[in-house]
């Protein structure tokens, strides 16, 4: 029977680390008589700083037995913590 695993590895076995992200949005608005507002953001990505991996190297090598060195090296990582301040003014 055929797979599309190579002969000798476990199942899975280029399933990389899974994310992780923590978003949070405080929001608050400030009321100016009539329709006019003011509305206030702060907003954080990955507030807990983790290091998520976007991609990894997933150049195995010609043999089974023997991956590259290189091999599911993390390459590129998501962005770390981010926060934005932000207004709207409705009218």
């Amino acid at each position: 029977m055929f797979g599309d695993r190579t002969p000798g590895l476990a199942p899975y076995s280029f399933r990389g680390p899974g994310l992780n992200s923590l978003d949070a949005r405080l929001a608050w608005m400030v009321p100016f008589g009539g329709s006019k507002r003011l509305q206030l953001f702060l907003e954080s990505f990955n507030l807990t700083n983790r290091a998520n991996i976007a991609t990894l190297n997933n150049n195995y090598g010609p043999t089974a037995a023997q991956p590259l060195a290189s091999w599911f090296q993390p390459t590129v990582y998501f962005p770390p913590r981010e926060i934005q301040l932000g207004a709207s003014l409705n009218f």
